[in-house]
Protein backbone atom coordinates (compact mmCIF):
# COMPACT_ATOMS: atom_id res chain seq x y z
CA UNK A 1 0.00 0.00 0.00
CA UNK A 2 2.72 2.45 -0.87
CA UNK A 3 0.62 4.79 -3.20
CA UNK A 4 3.54 4.42 -6.62
CA UNK A 5 1.70 5.72 -9.43
CA UNK A 6 2.02 4.49 -13.29
CA UNK A 7 0.94 7.19 -15.86
CA UNK A 8 -0.88 6.36 -19.11
CA UNK A 9 -0.88 8.97 -21.75
CA UNK A 10 -2.15 9.23 -25.57
CA UNK A 11 0.76 9.58 -27.37
CA UNK A 12 -0.70 10.01 -30.61
CA UNK A 13 1.47 9.92 -34.41
CA UNK A 14 -0.31 10.95 -37.00
CA UNK A 15 2.50 11.59 -40.15
CA UNK A 16 5.73 10.85 -41.29
CA UNK A 17 7.70 13.12 -43.94
CA UNK A 18 8.55 12.29 -46.51
CA UNK A 19 5.29 9.35 -46.69
CA UNK A 20 7.76 7.26 -49.15
CA UNK A 21 11.58 6.91 -50.39
CA UNK A 22 13.41 4.45 -51.97
CA UNK A 23 13.98 0.85 -51.44
CA UNK A 24 17.89 1.66 -50.88
CA UNK A 25 16.96 3.40 -47.71
CA UNK A 26 18.62 6.33 -46.24
CA UNK A 27 15.50 8.32 -46.08
CA UNK A 28 15.73 10.84 -43.37
CA UNK A 29 12.13 10.72 -42.14
CA UNK A 30 10.17 12.81 -39.17
CA UNK A 31 7.59 11.15 -37.30
CA UNK A 32 5.24 13.41 -35.78
CA UNK A 33 2.77 13.40 -33.32
CA UNK A 34 2.20 14.49 -29.63
CA UNK A 35 2.67 13.37 -25.79
CA UNK A 36 6.06 11.37 -27.02
CA UNK A 37 8.34 11.50 -24.05
CA UNK A 38 11.53 12.11 -23.75
CA UNK A 39 13.40 8.76 -23.89
CA UNK A 40 15.77 7.55 -21.13
CA UNK A 41 18.54 5.51 -20.84
CA UNK A 42 17.27 3.02 -23.20
CA UNK A 43 16.28 5.64 -26.56
CA UNK A 44 14.07 5.87 -28.99
CA UNK A 45 14.05 3.95 -32.13
CA UNK A 46 11.73 3.73 -34.90
CA UNK A 47 10.52 0.38 -35.93
CA UNK A 48 9.48 -0.26 -39.87
CA UNK A 49 7.23 -3.40 -39.27
CA UNK A 50 8.91 -6.29 -40.78
CA UNK A 51 12.22 -5.13 -41.03
CA UNK A 52 14.83 -3.49 -39.30
CA UNK A 53 14.50 -1.23 -36.36
CA UNK A 54 16.61 1.78 -36.57
CA UNK A 55 17.95 4.30 -33.73
CA UNK A 56 15.86 7.38 -34.09
CA UNK A 57 16.77 11.08 -32.19
CA UNK A 58 14.17 12.67 -30.32
CA UNK A 59 13.09 15.96 -31.10
CA UNK A 60 10.40 17.21 -29.23
CA UNK A 61 7.52 15.92 -27.42
CA UNK A 62 5.92 16.04 -31.27
CA UNK A 63 8.59 14.73 -33.49
CA UNK A 64 10.76 11.92 -33.50
CA UNK A 65 13.82 11.76 -36.71
CA UNK A 66 15.32 8.13 -38.05
CA UNK A 67 16.60 6.82 -40.92
CA UNK A 68 14.41 4.51 -42.99
CA UNK A 69 16.47 0.80 -43.68
CA UNK A 70 17.05 -0.98 -46.85
CA UNK A 71 14.18 -3.24 -48.02
CA UNK A 72 13.88 -6.26 -50.77
CA UNK A 73 10.83 -5.22 -52.19
CA UNK A 74 9.01 -1.83 -52.63
CA UNK A 75 5.17 -1.43 -50.40
CA UNK A 76 3.37 0.30 -47.83
CA UNK A 77 5.09 -0.65 -44.39
CA UNK A 78 3.65 0.17 -40.81
CA UNK A 79 6.05 2.24 -38.36
CA UNK A 80 6.15 1.98 -34.64
CA UNK A 81 7.77 4.20 -32.30
CA UNK A 82 10.00 2.48 -29.12
CA UNK A 83 10.69 4.54 -26.52
CA UNK A 84 12.16 3.07 -23.24
CA UNK A 85 11.42 -0.28 -24.52
CA UNK A 86 7.09 0.97 -24.62
CA UNK A 87 5.96 0.43 -27.94
CA UNK A 88 4.02 3.30 -29.52
CA UNK A 89 1.41 1.42 -31.52
CA UNK A 90 0.64 3.84 -34.69
CA UNK A 91 -1.30 4.30 -37.68
CA UNK A 92 1.57 5.64 -39.75
CA UNK A 93 3.00 4.21 -42.78
CA UNK A 94 5.88 4.45 -44.86
CA UNK A 95 5.76 4.00 -48.71
CA UNK A 96 8.92 1.89 -49.71
CA UNK A 97 9.20 2.81 -53.71
CA UNK A 98 11.65 1.56 -56.59
CA UNK A 99 14.81 2.94 -56.87
CA UNK A 100 14.73 5.73 -59.66
CA UNK A 101 17.00 5.77 -62.50
CA UNK A 102 17.62 8.18 -65.32
CA UNK A 103 18.65 6.15 -68.57
CA UNK A 104 18.45 9.25 -71.09
CA UNK A 105 16.95 12.32 -72.30
CA UNK A 106 15.83 14.30 -75.24
CA UNK A 107 16.45 16.57 -76.24
CA UNK A 108 20.36 16.59 -74.70
CA UNK A 109 20.78 20.51 -75.55
CA UNK A 110 18.88 23.77 -75.17
CA UNK A 111 18.75 27.44 -74.92
CA UNK A 112 19.63 29.56 -72.00
CA UNK A 113 16.42 31.45 -71.93
CA UNK A 114 14.83 28.16 -70.72
CA UNK A 115 11.44 26.76 -71.91
CA UNK A 116 13.05 23.20 -73.75
CA UNK A 117 10.44 20.43 -73.10
CA UNK A 118 12.69 17.21 -71.64
CA UNK A 119 11.66 13.85 -72.66
CA UNK A 120 13.14 12.13 -69.27
CA UNK A 121 13.45 8.24 -69.76
CA UNK A 122 14.51 5.57 -67.29
CA UNK A 123 12.45 3.48 -64.55
CA UNK A 124 10.83 3.48 -61.33
CA UNK A 125 8.97 7.06 -62.14
CA UNK A 126 5.52 7.05 -60.04
CA UNK A 127 3.35 9.87 -59.58
CA UNK A 128 3.74 11.93 -56.58
CA UNK A 129 2.84 15.29 -55.54
CA UNK A 130 6.43 15.36 -54.38
CA UNK A 131 8.37 14.46 -57.64
CA UNK A 132 10.96 16.64 -58.55
CA UNK A 133 13.51 17.25 -60.95
CA UNK A 134 17.03 18.89 -60.67
CA UNK A 135 19.36 20.13 -63.50
CA UNK A 136 22.65 21.12 -61.64
CA UNK A 137 21.83 22.76 -58.06
CA UNK A 138 18.54 24.00 -59.61
CA UNK A 139 15.47 22.18 -58.56
CA UNK A 140 12.05 22.22 -60.90
CA UNK A 141 8.61 21.29 -59.10
CA UNK A 142 6.91 21.25 -62.72
CA UNK A 143 7.35 17.50 -63.33
CA UNK A 144 4.75 15.77 -65.70
CA UNK A 145 5.06 11.59 -65.08
CA UNK A 146 3.43 10.16 -68.45
CA UNK A 147 4.34 6.57 -67.30
CA UNK A 148 6.93 4.20 -65.25
CA UNK A 149 9.73 4.92 -67.54
CA UNK A 150 8.77 8.26 -68.93
CA UNK A 151 8.55 11.86 -67.97
CA UNK A 152 8.23 14.98 -69.08
CA UNK A 153 9.64 18.63 -67.81
CA UNK A 154 9.93 21.96 -68.76
CA UNK A 155 13.79 23.11 -68.28
CA UNK A 156 14.15 26.68 -66.53
CA UNK A 157 16.62 29.41 -67.61
CA UNK A 158 20.34 29.35 -66.70
CA UNK A 159 23.22 32.35 -66.76
CA UNK A 160 25.38 30.56 -68.99
CA UNK A 161 26.41 27.68 -71.02
CA UNK A 162 27.20 24.55 -69.13
CA UNK A 163 26.39 21.02 -69.00
CA UNK A 164 24.59 19.95 -65.81
CA UNK A 165 23.05 16.40 -64.99
CA UNK A 166 19.22 15.53 -64.39
CA UNK A 167 18.37 14.30 -61.64
CA UNK A 168 14.67 12.93 -60.41
CA UNK A 169 13.57 12.36 -57.16
CA UNK A 170 9.66 11.22 -56.03
CA UNK A 171 10.21 12.89 -52.33
CA UNK A 172 12.06 16.07 -52.87
CA UNK A 173 14.91 14.66 -51.01
CA UNK A 174 16.47 11.43 -52.19
CA UNK A 175 17.46 11.69 -55.84
CA UNK A 176 18.69 9.31 -58.55
CA UNK A 177 22.31 9.76 -59.21
CA UNK A 178 22.56 8.78 -62.67
CA UNK A 179 24.70 11.61 -63.86
CA UNK A 180 22.43 11.96 -67.67
CA UNK A 181 23.96 15.27 -69.22
CA UNK A 182 22.32 18.47 -70.47
CA UNK A 183 23.99 20.79 -72.22
CA UNK A 184 22.97 24.67 -71.97
CA UNK A 185 23.72 26.46 -75.67
CA UNK A 186 24.68 29.84 -76.03
CA UNK A 187 21.86 31.37 -78.03
CA UNK A 188 22.10 31.33 -81.74
CA UNK A 189 21.26 34.03 -84.11
CA UNK A 190 20.39 34.47 -87.66
CA UNK A 191 22.02 37.31 -89.37
CA UNK A 192 21.79 37.44 -92.94
CA UNK A 193 20.75 35.08 -96.02
CA UNK A 194 22.72 34.75 -99.22
CA UNK A 195 20.82 34.94 -101.54
CA UNK A 196 17.72 36.91 -99.64
CA UNK A 197 15.89 35.65 -103.17
CA UNK A 198 14.64 32.62 -105.01
CA UNK A 199 11.64 30.61 -107.05
CA UNK A 200 8.44 29.57 -105.43
CA UNK A 201 9.48 26.10 -106.99
CA UNK A 202 12.36 25.86 -103.98
CA UNK A 203 15.72 24.68 -104.86
CA UNK A 204 18.06 27.83 -103.97
CA UNK A 205 21.21 27.08 -102.60
CA UNK A 206 20.99 29.64 -99.19
CA UNK A 207 24.03 30.01 -97.49
CA UNK A 208 22.84 31.66 -93.58
CA UNK A 209 25.63 33.38 -91.65
CA UNK A 210 24.72 34.11 -87.62
CA UNK A 211 26.19 33.24 -84.75
CA UNK A 212 25.97 30.70 -82.00
CA UNK A 213 25.85 27.47 -84.94
CA UNK A 214 26.30 24.57 -82.39
CA UNK A 215 28.68 22.06 -84.31
CA UNK A 216 27.55 19.39 -81.47
CA UNK A 217 23.92 20.23 -82.53
CA UNK A 218 24.93 19.32 -86.08
CA UNK A 219 26.33 16.15 -85.31
CA UNK A 220 23.15 15.30 -82.92
CA UNK A 221 20.95 16.36 -86.44
CA UNK A 222 19.42 19.00 -84.03
CA UNK A 223 20.16 21.37 -86.45
CA UNK A 224 17.09 22.75 -88.87
CA UNK A 225 16.09 26.13 -91.02
CA UNK A 226 12.74 26.52 -91.18
CA UNK A 227 11.18 28.42 -93.86
CA UNK A 228 7.81 29.47 -92.25
CA UNK A 229 6.60 26.23 -91.00
CA UNK A 230 8.56 24.27 -93.54
CA UNK A 231 11.73 22.60 -92.32
CA UNK A 232 14.98 21.56 -94.10
CA UNK A 233 18.36 20.06 -92.86
CA UNK A 234 21.16 22.34 -92.96
CA UNK A 235 25.37 21.50 -93.64
CA UNK A 236 27.03 23.03 -91.08
CA UNK A 237 30.25 24.98 -91.90
CA UNK A 238 31.12 27.00 -89.08
CA UNK A 239 29.86 28.68 -85.74
CA UNK A 240 28.76 31.56 -88.22
CA UNK A 241 27.99 29.59 -91.42
CA UNK A 242 25.58 27.04 -92.04
CA UNK A 243 23.76 26.22 -96.14
CA UNK A 244 21.28 25.00 -96.75
CA UNK A 245 18.45 24.42 -99.78
CA UNK A 246 15.38 26.50 -99.92
CA UNK A 247 11.90 24.33 -99.93
CA UNK A 248 9.39 24.91 -102.36
CA UNK A 249 6.69 28.14 -101.24
CA UNK A 250 4.53 30.03 -102.46
CA UNK A 251 5.74 33.67 -103.58
CA UNK A 252 5.39 35.87 -100.88
CA UNK A 253 8.15 36.95 -97.70
CA UNK A 254 8.70 33.54 -95.73
CA UNK A 255 10.21 33.57 -91.80
CA UNK A 256 13.61 31.67 -91.85
CA UNK A 257 14.65 30.87 -88.51
CA UNK A 258 17.29 28.29 -86.62
CA UNK A 259 16.96 25.78 -84.22
CA UNK A 260 19.78 24.10 -82.62
CA UNK A 261 17.86 21.20 -81.14
CA UNK A 262 15.30 20.12 -83.03
CA UNK A 263 12.80 22.04 -81.04
CA UNK A 264 13.21 26.02 -80.17
CA UNK A 265 14.05 28.19 -83.12
CA UNK A 266 15.58 31.87 -83.23
CA UNK A 267 13.69 34.87 -83.14
CA UNK A 268 15.40 36.87 -85.58
CA UNK A 269 13.05 37.72 -88.27
CA UNK A 270 15.14 37.62 -91.32
CA UNK A 271 12.97 36.56 -94.79
CA UNK A 272 13.42 34.99 -98.01
CA UNK A 273 11.43 36.37 -100.97
CA UNK A 274 10.39 33.74 -102.85
CA UNK A 275 8.82 35.07 -106.37
CA UNK A 276 7.34 33.85 -109.58
CA UNK A 277 10.05 33.09 -112.17
CA UNK A 278 7.97 32.75 -115.29
CA UNK A 279 9.71 32.25 -118.77
CA UNK A 280 7.35 33.26 -121.59
CA UNK A 281 9.47 32.82 -124.58
CA UNK A 282 12.74 32.32 -126.43
CA UNK A 283 14.29 34.08 -129.44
Amino acid sequence: SDGVHFEYQDAVMHSIEPPNGPVLGGTSVAVRGSNIHAPGARGVFCEFVGHDVVVASFEDESSVRCVTPAVGVSGVVAVTLINNDAVYVTSVAFHFQPHVRVSSIEPVVGQLAGGTVLLVRGSGFLPSPTAVMRIGLLRMASVRVLSTALLEATLPSHTQPALLAVELSLNEQDFSSDEVLFEYQADAHVAELAPSKGPSAGGAFVNITGAGFSHRSALLSYLYARFNLTKVPVVWVSSREVHCVAPEHASGLALVELTLNDQQYTSDGVHFEYQDAVMHSIE
